[in-house]
């Protein structure tokens, strides 16, 4: 049988009351109001993570004490990347995650707190120097940006351009050779013997030459003229 909405609203709504708050639905246009005090708590139910969902919750938080998202808990909670940049933007705007179960058992994922960027950012300084170095890897623009579905220029294909060219040019060429280029030994020789686009032959021990495929392939991602 296919979900609604209010098939979530009982389970959380005794989850709320064991907890000992005062819980009515559809109040002012809030699926779930709990109260406790003076302490007000909205939750929205919804049955996929949307941008409905965003606008409700940045609307709600106005109103009250803290926000909560409730949704199904997904098939694909722990196999599916999405989930992990969607609970990244909840704990960004400072909102609540619950997720009920089809036997209606109310997990509650995270609770709203104040996101600390300063701190996100040094929890993430491998993907930071990471977008530093392939920046800086690069010496022009070859992608343009909204690209989908194609292939694009990254620091490691243009490297792979160069030694490319670099055969072209003089036939064949052992790794050492390529520091000519600015493209270091053990790099060169781990790109080569990698050969991930198989542009690269390997005719005799320690020297290299561009293949038939590198031949017709590497030109579409030369620079611009």
């Amino acid at each position: 049988m296919k979900k609604k909405e209010t098939d979530l609203y009982q389970p959380v709504k005794s989850f709320l009351e064991k907890a000992g708050y005062s819980v009515k639905a559809e109040v002012k246009s809030c699926d779930l109001v709990a109260m406790k005090n003076d302490e007000i708590i909205i939750v929205e139910l919804k049955l996929s993570f949307n941008l409905e969902l965003i606008f409700q919750i940045a609307d709600r938080q106005k109103k009250s004490d803290s926000v909560y998202a409730a949704l199904p808990l997904p098939e694909d909670y722990y196999k599916n990347s999405k989930w992990k940049s969607a609970k990244t933007l909840l704990r960004r705007l400072n909102a609540g995650l619950i997720f009920v179960s089809d036997n209606g058992n109310v997990q509650i994922v995270f609770h709203p707190a104040d996101f600390d960027s300063k701190k996100s950012r040094s929890a993430n300084l491998k993907h930071r120097r990471a977008i530093i170095t392939e920046f800086q890897s690069r010496s022009f623009d070859g992608n343009t940006g909204g690209s989908t579905r194609k292939k694009l220029m990254t620091a490691y294909r243009e490297s792979c351009v160069k030694i490319a060219a670099f055969l072209k040019k003089y036939k064949k060429a052992a790794p050492k050779d390529l520091n000519e280029i600015g493209i270091e030994t053990k790099k060169a020789q781990m790109m080569l013997i990698r050969n991930y686009y198989g542009w690269f032959d390997h005719p005799e021990n320690g020297i290299y030459t561009l293949s038939k495929l590198g031949k017709k392939e590497y030109t579409k991602y030369l620079p611009p003229k």
